[in-house]
Formats: structure tokens, C-alpha cells, sequence
């Protein structure tokens, strides 16, 4: 069932306006990325306000999925006719669909088991050689002094969101950040690159198999 609770209605309209200063260069480094591997087809799962999809390379034909109708409402001002209604563990698109999965800060904000049908759909509707795109914070003892001060106003802006957000959001770093929780589920790091001092990472997965935790999990 299709969760109709939108949690953006109320800030939808200014969404961009906050957010995409901060987002920018990371949002130009992955539409830097789709031209570098002349991606032909893409998904945006969680695509919000068509932000992303507006910056695809000429030549790759990108469409987006997400559950508010608030975010698609800008999205379909942006992005005519590229983004739709849909829950990502239920994608509405045929097996090996797609060159490119991509999603940008939206594992973080999702309980374990919607991350886990999420990955899983990804890796249905991608092409056997296709990759899986994650922008989302890590959970490393690596950060800069930066990266630090960045985890503490990161946290902030999270506990923001709501008691769920901010739940699910702890749990994410509890598991391991985007490093973690991906190679948990099977997917192999082909490339990387890091923002903000660390705390953020633009990962390139393919798919492999489970972790036998996983594995134990399913049973």
C-alpha cells in the first residue's frame, strides 16, 4: 500500500531555495559522472523537485520516482511529464530497464526493511552491467576536523526532520552509513568520491551477493 502521508507538503515550495546551495557541486559532480559513461537511461528514485533530472546530460533519457505529491508537483514544473507517483520497493518499470539507478539522501531517511526492498528493486530494474549511484552520509572515523563540524550540523538538521527521520536516520549510522548498509546488501563499490569533509560520499555499487548476515536476516 502506497504510504499517503507527505511529509514535504509544507515545504515542497521552498525546498530548492534551502537545500541546493548545499547540494549543488554534488549535483554536478554525478551529472558530470552520466556524461563520463554516456548513460542512456537513468532513474531517480526519490527524485523530489526534478533538480537532478533537469541537470542529466544530453543524450540520457531520465525519469524519476517519488511517494510526495508535493515534491512531484514542482518536479512536473521543472520536469514536464519525467517524474511520477510510485513507491521504490514497487517500481513501476520492467526488469533491466535502466544503464543508471540513482538516489540521493534518501536511504539515510528509510526504516531497514524499505532500504532492503528498495536495493532490491534497484537491482531488478538495472541492467546486468548497469550501476546503482548512492549520494548519502558515511559512518567513518576518518572525517576531517571539517567533516566533524559537518557531522554535528548534519545530525541537527536531521533531529529537524521529525522523531521517525531522526530514528531512522541514527539507525543508518548505527549500521554503518552508506558503506555498510550497501555492502550488506550485495553491492560492490566500483567508485567513490567525498564531500564535506567525509561525511557525505557519492558511491558507484554493482551488484554481488548478500552478506551472509544479510543472508541470515531473510531466513
Amino acid at each position: 500500500m502506497m504510504n499517503t502521508q507527505d511529509e514535504y507538503s509544507g515545504s515542497a515550495k521552498y525546498y530548492d531555495l534551502v537545500i541546493e546551495p548545499f547540494l549543488h557541486g554534488i549535483r554536478k559532480r554525478l551529472a558530470a559522472w552520466m556524461e563520463e559513461q554516456q548513460i542512456a537511461r537513468a532513474l531517480d528514485i526519490g527524485c523530489g523537485t526534478g533538480k537532478q533530472i533537469s541537470m542529466s546530460p544530453v543524450g540520457t533519457e531520465s525519469l524519476g520516482i517519488d511517494l510526495s505529491e508535493s515534491m512531484l508537483h514542482q518536479a512536473h514544473k521543472r520536469v514536464p511529464g519525467r517524474c511520477r507517483l510510485g513507491n521504490a520497493t514497487d517500481l513501476p518499470f520492467e526488469d533491466e530497464h535502466f544503464d543508471m539507478v540513482y538516489t540521493q539522501f534518501a536511504l539515510h531517511e528509510k526504516s531497514g526493511d524499505v532500504i532492503e526492498g528498495l536495493l532490491k528493486e534497484a537491482r531488478r530494474v538495472l541492467r546486468p552491467a548497469g550501476s546503482l549511484v548512492v549520494v548519502d552520509y558515511t559512518a567513518s572515523s576518518a572525517w576531517t576536523a571539517f567533516g566533524k563540524v559537518s557531522s554535528m550540523v548534519i545530525a541537527g538538521i536531521e533531529k529537524l526532520a521529525g522523531q521517525e527521520h531522526y530514528a531512522n536516520y541514527q539507525d543508518w549510522m548505527s549500521r554503518g552509513g552508506i558503506d555498510r548498509v550497501l555492502s550488506g546488501q550485495g553491492w560492490r563499490e566500483s567508485s567513490a568520491q567525498s564531500f564535506y569533509g567525509g561525511t557525505i560520499k557519492m558511491g558507484v555499487f554493482r551488484p554481488g551477493a548478500p552478506s551472509l548476515e544479510s543472508r541470515r536476516a531473510d531466513r
